[in-house]
């Protein structure tokens, strides 16, 4: 039987597994900075057996040993605040994750490369800058988790850190012991603009790490709701599942389950396609909702009717939210409670921009409600003489 992901991590890596509840500085670390308690992730809260994380490194896994290269002590920085007691979180879903350098050349951590990665991990960019270059931009912290520079400053949601990295030449596809990339960091603690920056550089959405855990999985698990939004956007694929047969769906926090089911503010994404509101539309939108059904049994019309947005967008004349639901895979033969299409709203209330938009999309010309009306029909018992040629 293959060695789960925990216990694997606790067998091969140099560093402690997550869960133990010790945390001290290594030898030859660099002291903390003043005020480093507040700069810990925004996943270092604590977990549900309400053990609070300590580690000033990392929420949930060891700290990289940033010890110089003589120094003969291992890592022993950990936390109790871990996800899951299966591994729940990426096995090295820290800020400390790590990968190799380009070429297979490797660095220890004393001297530039150790302030290096202390200045990723802090955010300070200014000295980001004077130290980082293309040839050390990917090197690893060899008595870590072999962590790149991009994998610390993602994992602790350092923008600027990330964006100056990126620019240098950063990697986004590196990998650490644990096969993890820098957006499964950033995407385990929460730093959904990071995870947007990542993503928009070619970061794969659907990267999977030695256990088969992808992005997805790490903002799931840890409830990272926004998170989960912006991966779904960028094509994450909600049905991968890890070595254990899990999907990230079935791993995922209480509170992130509803945007897996394609539920999470379902009536919120309805009202912002009724009334036009694109930032809401575009902030709320994923392939799982678009085509969500408004709930039966409430009061208003629509959701009596079982609309979907692309019904209410075209109903209520909202050509720019027709166009956008469009462009993200919206159904233009979905059918609501009466068996009307969207095209149906249009033509019955005379809105010819939205009326070509559908038809140019598909939508068909002679689709039939329960009463056998077609978008014809509509138009022609409503007078909106502007819709009959197009239908």
């Amino acid at each position: 039987m293959a060695a789960s992901r925990r216990s694997s991590q606790q067998q091969s890596l140099p560093s402690p597994p997550r869960n133990t509840s010790l945390s001290l500085t290594p030898p030859g670390s660099p002291s903390a900075p003043v005020g480093a308690a507040n700069s810990a992730p925004a996943g270092a809260e604590q977990d549900q057996n309400g053990d609070a994380d300590v580690s000033l490194a990392s929420p949930d896994l060891p700290a990289p040993a940033l010890s110089s290269s003589s120094s003969t002590s291992s890592t022993t920085t950990t936390t109790g605040g871990g996800s899951s007691s299966s591994g729940g979180g990426s096995g090295g879903s820290s800020p400390d994750s790590g990968n190799t350098s380009p070429g297979g050349g490797s660095c220890g951590t004393s001297g530039a490369f150790r302030e290096l990665f202390e200045a990723c991990r802090n955010g300070d960019v200014s000295r980001v800058k004077r130290l980082v270059d293309s040839v050390n931009v990917n090197a690893k912290d060899m008595a870590g988790r072999k962590s790149t520079p991009l994998h610390f400053a993602a994992g602790f949601g350092r923008k600027d850190v990330v964006e100056h990295l990126l620019q240098t030449g950063a990697n986004v596809h590196a990998r650490d012991d644990g096969g993890l990339i820098p957006l499964h960091n950033a995407c385990s603690f929460g730093h959904a603009e990071v995870v947007s920056l990542l993503l928009c550089q070619g970061a794969d959405p659907n990267a999977r790490d030695n256990w088969n855990y992808t992005p997805l999985h790490e903002a799931a698990i840890k409830g990272k709701i926004d998170v989960c939004i912006v991966l779904l956007q960028h094509g994450a694929d909600p049905n991968i599942r890890n070595t254990d047969g899990k999907s990230a769906l079935d791993l995922a926090d209480p509170s992130s389950k509803a945007v897996l089911t394609g539920e999470y503010k379902k009536d919120e994404l309805l009202e912002a396609a009724r009334s036009g509101n694109e930032e809401k539309l575009m902030a709320l939108l994923t392939p799982l909702n678009v085509n969500c059904h408004a709930s039966d049994g409430r009061k208003s019309t629509s959701q009596k009717m079982l609309s979907t947005p692309l019904h209410l967008a075209a109903g209520y004349n909202r050509v720019r939210i027709v166009q956008l639901l469009l462009q993200h895979g919206a159904d233009v033969h979905a059918k609501d409670k009466g068996g009307l299409v969207p095209l149906h709203n249009a033509c019955s209330y005379g809105h010819y921009e939205v009326t070509e938009l559908l038809l140019k999309h598909g939508a068909c010309v002679n689709a039939m409600d329960l009463w056998q009306f077609t978008p014809l029909h509509e138009a022609a018992s409503k007078t909106a003489w502007r819709c009959a040629p197009c239908c």
